[in-house]
């Protein structure tokens, strides 16, 4: 009578399976790595649009109130890859002493942050 002898080690099946749950993980971490890298670059833009929107409304302040007008849409708004729109309504008429200002901040289509001001004339 002949005895088989065991071999030692995996067989091909075994081999596959294992590299395809690997490359499993491997493609479920990547994902989670992007879609991180994602938030974080878009996280950047929101910070520097916001940081944009605050200098136009301080510029915007110390403009003379006669002076405040609408504007945009401003390509590359302060060489950031940014769009600033600012329209100005007057408040209850057009002689008021107060204007309404919005200004947006966007990127292509979308916007990424906005603000409204009301802005009065000191005096009289």
């Amino acid at each position: 009578m002949r005895v088989l002898k065991q071999e030692e080690g995996f067989t091909i099946v075994e081999t596959m399976v294992a590299a395809a749950i690997l490359t499993g993980v491997l493609i479920f971490l990547s994902s989670i790595l992007l879609n991180g890298y994602n938030l974080v670059y878009r996280g950047k833009d929101y910070i520097n649009a916001n940081n944009l929107l605050i200098q136009a409304a301080e510029e915007t302040k110390a403009t003379a109130f006669p002076n405040v007008e609408s504007e945009g849409p401003v390509q590359n708004y302060r060489n950031s890859g940014f769009v600033l729109i600012k329209t100005v309504t007057p408040v209850l008429n057009s002689n008021s002493k107060l204007k309404r200002v919005d200004i947006e901040i966007r990127q292509s289509t979308k916007v990424l942050t906005s603000a409204s001001l009301i802005l009065y004339e000191k005096g009289l």
